[in-house]
């Protein structure tokens, strides 16, 4: 049996018994907090003020292979719909610590 002095807690090496565990990749990180995230901010360029973003926070879900669907409202938000369309957005994802 080894001695405490010998084995390193939290430390930076790993222990001789144990394999080392793998860091997740940052894709494999990004794919995790947006399947925290429920709500999350989606923006697109401006229109109004070109170079600028314009953003609105909405709930999202994910279909099968963890890509966000929004359901917006052409009622509630009829300019924000116009606006999706542009291709190129930012879903900034809120984990529900966050939200708190």
């Amino acid at each position: 049996m080894p001695s405490s002095s010998n084995r390193k807690h939290a430390g930076t090496g790993a222990a001789s018994d144990q394999p080392a565990v793998p860091e997740p990749s940052f894709a494999e990180r990004a794919r995790t907090l947006v399947y925290l995230g429920r709500i999350g901010s989606l923006s697109t360029l401006s229109r109004k003020q070109p170079g600028f973003p314009f953003g609105s926070v909405m709930p999202y879900g994910l279909d099968e292979h963890g890509r966000p669907i929004f359901l917006v409202s052409t009622m509630a938000i009829p300019k924000t719909c116009k606006r999706i369309r542009v291709p190129a957005c930012l879903l900034r994802s809120l984990t529900p610590a966050a939200i708190r």
